[in-house]
């Protein structure tokens, strides 16, 4: 059991860039959605900015957030770098969170 926990931040690291490509490819779809598109959490973004991208991890509305990244053209190496920190800190999270309970 303690060969998880001495691996536990290269899993969490993984995970993390695992997680943040997939929604750099949903970033890319953003970029083919003609600008006339409106949707609710493009307004959300637009409302709130770039910040939206740390909670990318959010079941269910957090996928929107990189899509509407990519519609409204937002530089890609901030969102990357947005969705990685918020990505990275759930896993972390997470991670600590089990090793006090196992």
């Amino acid at each position: 059991m303690t060969e998880w926990k001495e691996r536990l931040w290269d899993i969490v690291l993984v995970a993390s860039a695992g997680n943040t490509l997939g929604a750099l490819v949903t970033y890319l779809i953003g970029l083919l959605i003609p600008n006339k598109v409106v949707q609710k959490k493009i307004e959300l973004f637009k409302k709130w900015g770039p910040i939206c991208l740390l909670f990318t991890w959010v079941p269910i509305i957090g996928d929107a957030f990189p899509l509407a990244a990519g519609w409204l053209r937002v530089n890609w190496i901030l969102t990357a770098v947005l969705i990685l920190i918020g990505k990275f800190a759930r896993y972390a999270a997470l991670a600590y969170g089990t090793s006090l309970f196992l």
